[in-house]
Formats: structure tokens, C-alpha cells, sequence
């Protein structure tokens, strides 16, 4: 492929620190569990003391914006260093210009000893939490404790509440017109708008510009990169596909087996076999042969929106029709359009691994020796869009050079770097030295709208304006990344159940950590000795036995014949079983019972208001132990 030569730089500048040109500062979320550890990006302030801005319409646009003094940051450092390193988001745009580092033996940094000149003292950083000034390293975790929702949330709720039917939230990017900041410079596409298209062809791409003349539509397509080892979860990827009317999608087939399982279902793909470099096929291993492939999808001259197989697809993120499913009782045929959710206005727009508006969106970090930094948590290299342009392809030939070379680089990692760290005039880019980086304009995606399950089952679900599991309604994302936890498929199948069948609070079932949400509660059982008194001081346990007086008999999942007597004996249609009041310690104070029979065990919870009146029917919801399922009883 013949890379295109890079743009060279539109702004050059000083860091607050010279040897600091960017950091991965982990973090640790013990809570998590499985996913515990996660990565974000530093890089030090770029000093507005002392800059070089050459006669580019970038520089102009970059100029004028920080002119206004309308982007509401705390100094001009701060400024200056989020319109250069930082994304564009929702309604905030930058002007894509790009940034390199000054020669650091000729200028420096306050009294670092520049020959030709040093900037003044930069602006003490002041942190996220507060108002107050840090001098020294701060915790990378302190991050974790940050919830602030404002921003995405209320560009998903623009057109009011979320409502029944498919009243559930606009994802549709934000119309130019209401948007602010610096006119993004005009990007710099491959294929020229009015020309030709597919381009390079004969380059040994003839058979992918046969799919892409298929497939693609307003010369964008959505791409999975697959291999054999994931079959069943890449039929989960493809059903929400379909659901979703995302018509133009390409499946990437790394070996026969996967293409001959594309063939027979009718799936367009791409065939093309790649080797890792450690010759794995695990998913890091595959995942780490997308730039590869990209790589030949933006050399014909196509647009590539790149996920990996563990998504759920809810919305045609690039805009068109789709039947509303779950569908609604009284319009069953009602189809809803969705307007486009990729904005177009920046390279790269990048699913975050962040979970709120700070971490998604930035913010000041101090690094060591107070060194004051704007920090953003990386972005997932599971879900890009990536603009056929010169500069996207240079980024992709350059990772995909690292990921054949550097055998102990994450491509997520890599990914974030090439994006955010900055060029050195002395050490080239990418922290190890290297060539220029490809200069890419850059945007993060609304975190509502591409959801990562930190997100969705550690808050969404719980944020009151944004989800009613009782009642039935969600905000309906674009699509959910099953990036955090390791039940990758089951996960899909329950968020599939809920958005696409219409089962009502399926997600329920999930901790926001690892495993079920009911797991501990569901299997903890009283000791035969505290059995008498956690009857005696259960309201949900005399409810039932005053019922059960009352009555012949009760139902299970619409099965009659159930039966619960005083003495903890459970009659079922099936046998036998027994029954009893789980200890309230082990379900966070609520009030459950347990039945267990057949060799199978069960909670109950009340699934009605209720009062002590026996003569009012007691409803309860029956969640299986070892799968999760429920079922409604009735007594």
C-alpha cells in the first residue's frame, strides 16, 4: 500500500515537561473483577506561552476559537492543550490541527535551560474534584469515584423523557449547525467524493472491491473481523445486524471455515487469511490483525465503522428505517428511522472505555512531581469509524506495522497512542521514537449511545431518566460492547431477550461485576437453628402463610397445584420440595424466600404491592438459581 506522507505540523509548541510526552496510566477497579484493570492516556499540558502556529487555515480556525474564550476551560494551557491532543464530543468540535514538540535543546519549558528560548511558567494544574492546586503525583484511581452523566445524557434526552413504544432517546449526531468550536478542517479522502469508486483495485484487491461495490452504501460499511473459534457469537453479532436493517456489513473471514460459515448463512464477506505475529488465534491475537485489514478497506476508498463480535447492534448507526422491536401492541408494523449517529467531521470517532462524562470526555490529572496533564480514558479498539481519508490509512499502516513487530504491544493500547501522544522533534512519536504520526482528527463517541457494559450495568440501569425496568422502558443505545465481563455471549443473549424480544428488565439478571446479580442471595440458606426466627420476623413469609389458609392451591408458571405449609414443606406439580425465608443478611435487607425442589433451587421476591389482607392474591416473580430464568407464581 502507498502510504500517503504525513501533513506535517500545523502547531509546534513546548510541554509543561520536556521528557514527558505521554503516559498509559492504569487503573485498578477491584469490583470489576474479571475486568478490573483499565487504561487511560496522559499527556502533559502544551504551554500557550510559547508557540508556533504556521500560516495554515487550521492554525487560523484553532486562533479565532481560543480568541472567543468560549470553550470554558480553566486556563489557557488547558485550552490550548485540549483543542491539540483531546477529542471532539457530541456538540464539541476541534479544528483537527495538528501538534509537534519544539526541539527541546533550543526551547524548553520555564527554566529548563532552552538555548533559544524558554516558555513561561505554565498554570498550576487544578484537579477534576477541586478547586485546589496539586504538587504532586495524584492517585490514578481517583478517577473510579467519578459519576457525572450530565453532557451525554442530555444529548441522548434533547427530545424529551424517555417514553413507552420507541420513545427511547435520539442518538442521531448533533446537526452541524448546533454544534461549537473551531470548523473542523475539511478532511482529505482517499477517493475523491465525485470520483471513482472503489479505487486501487488492481493492487491484489479485486476481491474486496467486489464485495465493497455489493455492500457498501454512501461508500461506508460496517466490518467484524471473525475466525472460526467464535462461531456462536458471531450468529448473536449478526442477528442484531439484521434486526438493526444495517444492510451494508462485511464479515472478515481470517480462515476457510469461517468463510464457507458466511457463504452458507448468506452473509457478504471478505475472505482473507492472516497470521499474528505469535501465531495465536485467541481474540487478542485476531484482534491485533485489524489494522491489516483496514488498512486494504481504506485503500479502496471506503469508510469502515470496525466492531468487533461482541456487540449487540440496536440502531443503524450510519441512519436508515427498521422495524421497532420490541414491537408495540398497537402499531405491530410501526418502523422507526433512525438518522445517522457517526458525525463525519473527524478521522477517527472512537467508542470510549469510559463511563461518565469526565472520564470519556477528559480531564486534569496530575502526574509525577505535580507535572499538571489532561487525561481521558482510552478508547476501545473494538469500535472505530474510520474516514477513508490519507490520514486514517497512515495510522493504520502504522499500527499495523507495530502490531507485526512489537510483540508485547495491546493494539488498544497502541491504538490510543497513535491518536493522543505527541510528536517529538527529538524522539519521533509513539514514546519509543518512530516516525510522524499520521495526524488524525479525532472524536469520542456519546457513551449512551455506544455503551460499554461498565456503563450499562454499573449505571445506566440505574439512572431513573434513562432506564425503568418495572415499567418497561430503556433508553435504546445504538449498540452495547460486551467489553467488561467475561460472559461475553450470555450477556449478548440477555440484552438481545430485552431489546430485540421485548423480555422486560432481562439485563436485571447481571452483577455490574463479575457473574449474576443474584447469585449470592439466590443459594444462601439460614441455619436449621435460625430457621423459626427468620419466619417469625419475615412480613413476605406470613403473607404467604395467611394466603395459603385461605387457599386450595396456588400456581408455578402457570403449573397449579403449589402448596406451601407452615412447617418450610413445599407441594409442587413436580413434588415435593421445601421452602423458607433467606437469611436477610445475604440479600442486601430484602425481604426473599427460597424454594427449593427437584434438585433445583429458587428465590422468590414479591412481585406485587401488597398488604397482610389473605384475601388478596400475593404475586411473586421466581428467579432460578442456576440460570437466571423467572417465572411468575401465584397464590
Amino acid at each position: 500500500v502507498n502510504v500517503p506522507n504525513e501533513r506535517g505540523a500545523d502547531v509546534e509548541g513546548v510541554p509543561h515537561h520536556a521528557s514527558m510526552l505521554g503516559q498509559v496510566v492504569g487503573m485498578g477497579d477491584p469490583a470489576m473483577g474479571w475486568s478490573q484493570y483499565s487504561q487511560s492516556m496522559a499527556m502533559p499540558h502544551v504551554l500557550s506561552s510559547l508557540v508556533l502556529m504556521h500560516a495554515t487555515d487550521e492554525s487560523r480556525r484553532l486562533a479565532e476559537w481560543l480568541a472567543t474564550g468560549n470553550d470554558n476551560a480553566v486556563d489557557a494551557d488547558v485550552a490550548l492543550s485540549d483543542e491539540l491532543l483531546l477529542p471532539a464530543h457530541d456538540e464539541r468540535q476541534r479544528s483537527g490541527a495538528t501538534f509537534r514538540v519544539l526541539p527541546s535543546k533550543c526551547f524548553s519549558s520555564w527554566k529548563a535551560g532552552g538555548a533559544i528560548a524558554e516558555a513561561a511558567k505554565g498554570f498550576p494544574g487544578k484537579p477534576w474534584y477541586g478547586d485546589t492546586y496539586v504538587s504532586r503525583a495524584e492517585d490514578p484511581n481517583k478517577i473510579l469515584t467519578t459519576e457525572t452523566f450530565d453532557s451525554a445524557r442530555g444529548v441522548v434526552l434533547r427530545d424529551g423523557p424517555i417514553g413507552d413504544g420507541d420513545d427511547n432517546g435520539n442518538c442521531a449526531a448533533i446537526a452541524p449547525r448546533d454544534r461549537r468550536g473551531p470548523t473542523p478542517r475539511a478532511l482529505r479522502y482517499i477517493a475523491p467524493p465525485a470520483g471513482d469508486f472503489p479505487v486501487g483495485c488492481e493492487a491484489g484487491l479485486a476481491d474486496l472491491c467486489k464485495v465493497v461495490r455489493k455492500v457498501a452504501i454512501n461508500r461506508q460499511v460496517l466490518v467484524a473481523v471473525s475466525n472460526k473459534n467464535i462461531f456462536y457469537m458471531l450468529g448473536l453479532y449478526l442477528d442484531a445486524v439484521a434486526t438493526a436493517n444495517i444492510t451494508n456489513s462485511i464479515v472478515v473471514a481470517l480462515d476457510k471455515d469461517t468463510a464457507a460459515w458466511c457463504r452458507a448463512r448468506g452473509t457478504p464477506y471478505y475472505h482473507r487469511e492472516l497470521t499474528s505475529l505469535t501465531g495465536s488465534t485467541d481474540n487478542h491475537a485476531t484482534s491485533g490483525l485489524k489494522f491489516r485489514v483496514l488498512r486494504e478497506f481504506l485503500s479502496v476508498g471506503v469508510s469502515v465503522l470496525l466492531s468487533d463480535v461482541d456487540i449487540v447492534w440496536m440502531r443503524n448507526p450510519f441512519g436508515g428505517s427498521r422495524k421497532v422491536v420490541p414491537s408495540i401492541k398497537d402499531d405491530p408494523e410501526r418502523v422507526h428511522v433512525d438518522a445517522p449517529a457517526i458525525y463525519g467531521d473527524s478521522d477517527v470517532e472512537g467508542m470510549t472505555d469510559g463511563w461518565d462524562d469526565v472520564s470519556a470526555y477528559g480531564f486534569e490529572h496530575a502526574g509525577a512531581g505535580g507535572v499538571p496533564m489532561r487525561r481521558i480514558v482510552a478508547r476501545n479498539s473494538g469500535l472505530f469509524y474510520l474516514a477513508a481519508t490519507k490520514e486514517s490509512l497512515r495510522m493504520v499502516s502504522r499500527l499495523a506495522e507495530r502490531m507485526s513487530t512489537e510483540r508485547n504491544t495491546w493494539d488498544q493500547t497502541a491504538y490510543n497512542e497513535e491518536q493522543v501522544w505527541m510528536w517529538s522533534s527529538d524522539r519521533g512519536a509513539a514514546g519509543n521514537g518512530g516516525p510522524a504520526p499520521a495526524g488524525v482528527s479525532q472524536r469520542v463517541m456519546n457513551y449512551v449511545c455506544f455503551e460499554n457494559t461498565k456503563y450499562l450495568f454499573r449505571y445506566m440501569r440505574y439512572d431513573k431518566q434513562l432506564y425503568d425496568g418495572a415499567a418497561g422502558r430503556s433508553v435504546r443505545p445504538v449498540s452495547v460492547h460486551v467489553n467488561y465481563h467475561p460472559e461475553k455471549p450470555q450477556r449478548m443473549v440477555t440484552l438481545i431477550d430485552q431489546y430485540i424480544k421485548g423480555e422486560r428488565d432481562a439485563i436485571s439478571m447481571w452483577n455490574w461485576g463479575e457473574g449474576t446479580s443474584f447469585a449470592k442471595p439466590c443459594v444462601a440458606r439460614p441455619k436449621p437453628e435460625e430457621e423459626a426466627n427468620l419466619f417469625g420476623k419475615s412480613t413476605f413469609a406470613r403473607r404467604v402463610t395467611d394466603r395459603a389458609a385461605k387457599v386450595e392451591s396456588g400456581s408455578w408458571g402457570g403449573a397449579k397445584g403449589l402448596t406451601f405449609l407452615k412447617n418450610g414443606v413445599l407441594e409442587t406439580p413436580w413434588g415435593k420440595g421445601k421452602w423458607g425465608v433467606i437469611p436477610s443478611s445475604e440479600s442486601d435487607g430484602e425481604d426473599r424466600l427460597f424454594a427449593d425442589f427437584v434438585s433445583t433451587q429458587h428465590m422468590l421476591q414479591v412481585a406485587s404491592a401488597g398488604n397482610d389482607d389473605a384475601t388478596v392474591e400475593v404475586r411473586m416473580t421466581s428467579t432460578r438459581c442456576s440460570d437466571g430464568q423467572k417465572v411468575d407464581v401465584t397464590l
